[in-house]
């Protein structure tokens, strides 16, 4: 699966002014967001 490199959240979480996140911290973010984008991908399709 590709994703958002740690270092693209980085730079976003920085030019939010949400700097000092830790990038262990980013990576467990990705993680989460991760998990839901793949809930959502795997939803039953109501055509």
């Amino acid at each position: 699966m590709n994703g958002v490199s740690t270092r693209k959240v980085d730079r976003l979480v920085t030019q939010l002014d949400l700097a000092g996140m830790s990038k262990s911290a980013v990576s467990r973010r990705c993680a989460g967001l991760d998990e839901q984008v793949r809930i959502f991908r795997e939803r039953p399709q109501r055509w």
